[in-house]
């Protein structure tokens, strides 16, 4: 997939500097902090870098406020963040050391006390290399205010005013949006199944097994589409087996099959010949349906190998396939492509109403149905982006909002994505503890399935939860995360199971969290990749098939 996002200057200050700052304020507050600055004498700088910190919160605040030189402020967010990452660091080895005391303090005899005297360890030895480091990090904190002042902002009088407690008050009941609306689309979908159902009933296709096309652009619906095919009635009656594959990029023949093997046996295998020879006498017996999903394939002696595996099919099972390229589609169709066209004006705006109004509220407001369809016409028929713009301004009837969301300047990058800006826009306007939660995706292929009890434990681990209220815990405050992101269109394929929740994200968001987290988090998916020495969290994909970290 090409990175449109490259194209798109979004600022540090607009990411989660704000959150960083206010949870090391929150460390550098705690009993011990306290007391270790007292014991190795650097309490003055403590002061001085605690001052420092809530000098850099109230730029932050000010700044996404302000329309200033992009490429100049965010390569000032890259210098804080280095810097509050260092000063992170810091506390994390007074902790270290606090607790490694607890533990040696507990065990400790004539022979161990020797040892730690001569050793790194020893409180003397740890206290000459703290002094040094956190003087060193009170001169860069300090020479960062002098930088904020002549950015412009007087930071004279200011007041630690608290972000607000988390603006989670939202229940499971306020994410009653449609999600999974497919609007416009009826006509296609008619087509499909009618290619689908019926035996060459356009006299193109005479294959055994027939391929079928879906091609458009990121965002109009590829996906939704051939799903709501999947799900039909009438495609159950037509077919005794149905199969589902996510296709990932290179197009990789032996997780291909190991897929249908598994939609076919419910198992997952390591797939060799036995494996495939089994599932061509498998297919003999079977008129199947199977769609592969996101093809981004223009490798024909890939394809071939997997056609020659399924033309063993019963006569009228049929291949479907979504993607962009219409090369690929070229290449494995047995028929004419069917494109996927943006939607129309009327179209656009039924789905922006279902995302953004509670059933029959429209009426009640004449004068945000004019703004928004401003809005909608500058999403271009684009079902992803109109979404996500709905569902950002969802039960948020302030007019004066929805002009502010009409008039940001960025629309102008509609010219290279018309997707692009309104997911912008929906990650501007996340809180900023759900910034933080949100790049961390930056670090998982595309397609990946997520739990949501294992990103839960990511975001714990990692500091990125607000606190939870009384009678809550953790997963409760990842669960509304998780949600919050839901109603944002951010996260597809949303499964409850009442206490957790599968989920995947859209391709392209995927894309926007690796633009926004490029300077802090990278995947890599290669044997030898050059990684920046600023990157703060670093997976590794399996080289096959983009497996999980």
């Amino acid at each position: 997939m090409t990175n449109l996002m490259l194209f798109i200057p979004i600022p540090m200050a607009e990411s989660s500097v704000f959150f960083f700052a206010n949870s090391l304020l929150a460390k550098f507050d705690s009993s011990h902090i306290y007391e270790a600055s007292l014991d190795i004498g650097v309490y003055v700088h403590f002061q001085s870098i605690k001052e420092s910190l809530v000098c850099i919160k109230a730029w932050v605040q000010k700044v996404d406020l302000e329309i200033k030189p992009l490429y100049l402020r965010e390569f000032f967010m890259r210098e804080i963040k280095n810097v509050l990452y260092d000063a992170e660091n810091v506390l994390d080895e007074f902790e270290y050391e606090r607790l490694r005391n607890e533990v040696v303090n507990a065990h400790v005899n004539s022979i161990t006390k020797v040892a730690l005297f001569f050793s790194t360890s020893n409180p003397f030895v740890f206290g000459l290399r703290m002094t040094k480091q956190i003087k060193q990090l009170d001169q860069r904190l300090c020479s960062i205010k002098l930088k904020i002042d002549k950015y412009g902002f007087q930071m004279i009088g200011i007041v630690d005013v608290q972000e607000d407690r988390r603006k989670r008050s939202l229940k499971r009941s306020d994410y009653s949006y449609p999600h999974h609306v497919m609007i416009g689309r009826e006509e296609d979908k008619e087509i499909i199944i009618k290619l689908l159902t019926y035996q060459n009933p356009y006299g193109y296709d005479h294959q055994s097994v027939s391929v079928i096309p879906i091609v458009g652009m990121e965002g109009l619906g590829k996906t939704a589409l051939a799903h709501s095919v999947f799900i039909d009635q009438r495609i159950d009656q037509s077919f005794s087996s149905k199969i589902w594959v996510s296709v990932t990029h290179g197009f990789h023949i032996k997780q291909v099959i190991a897929q249908i093997i598994q939609c076919i046996t419910g198992t997952l295998v390591e797939v060799e010949e036995q494996h495939i020879n089994q599932l061509r006498i498998i297919l003999q017996k079977q008129k199947f349906l199977l769609v592969l999903d996101d093809v981004g394939n223009e490798d024909p002696l890939k394809w071939s190998e997997l056609r020659n595996l399924i033309s063993s099919g019963m006569e009228g099972s049929k291949v479907l396939v979504t993607t962009r390229s219409h090369s690929t589609a070229s290449m494995m169709g047995t028929i004419p492509s069917h494109t996927l066209k943006c939607l129309s004006m009327e179209d656009s705006f039924s789905l922006f109403q279902k995302c953004a109004f509670r059933e029959g509220e429209e009426k009640n407001f004449p004068d945000l149905i004019k703004v928004g369809r401003e809005i909608v016409n500058k999403c271009g028929g684009v079902p992803l982006a109109i979404k996500s713009m709905g569902s950002m301004l969802n039960s948020n009837y302030e007019i004066n909002i929805w002009k502010f969301m009409r008039d940001r300047e960025f629309w102008d990058l509609s010219m290279i994505n018309p997707i692009l800006p309104a997911l912008r826009l929906s990650y501007l306007q996340m809180p900023s503890h759900l910034k933080q939660c949100f790049e961390m995706f930056s670090l998982y292929p595309d397609d990946f399935v997520f739990h949501s009890l294992e990103v839960a434990s990511l975001w714990a681990a990692l500091g990125f939860l607000p606190s939870p209220n009384k009678d809550e815990t953790l997963i409760d405050v990842a669960n509304q995360c998780l949600l919050e992101l839901m109603s944002r269109s951010f996260l597809q394929e949303f499964v409850n199971f009442g206490t957790s929740y599968y989920f995947q994200i859209h391709n392209l968001v995927n894309d926007l969290a690796r633009y926004i987290a490029k300077d802090d988090c990278h995947m890599a998916s290669t044997n030898f990749q050059i990684v920046s020495m600023n990157v703060q969290h670093l997976s590794f994909a399996k080289n096959e098939s983009g497996g999980k970290q």
